[in-house]
């Protein structure tokens, strides 16, 4: 008796059903390289002593956010490169 082996991104909902759709590994590209940039914007918002965050957890936080969602960005394409 076998057990079948949960395979990435089989919890999604199948992308095959529509005609045409996969991933663009340059639009990828383009997503995270521009959500990167914008986490080095972020980086570089002053903090400490005599503004709005002297501890930079503000900076910190916003960081994080986009990191995120370019993680996510990253994490749908392979969901959707696996599910295909």
């Amino acid at each position: 008796m076998s057990t079948p082996v949960p395979r990435p991104g089989q919890h999604l909902p199948s992308h095959s059903d529509v005609e045409g759709t996969s991933v663009d590994p340059d639009a990828v590209v383009s997503a995270v390289d521009a959500l990167v940039a914008e986490a080095d914007v972020a980086a570089s918002t002053p903090f400490g002593e005599g503004t709005d965050d002297p501890h930079g957890l503000v900076t910190l936080t916003r960081q994080a956010q986009i990191l995120d969602r370019a993680h996510e960005v990253l994490v749908d394409a392979l969901a959707s490169v696996d599910k295909n």
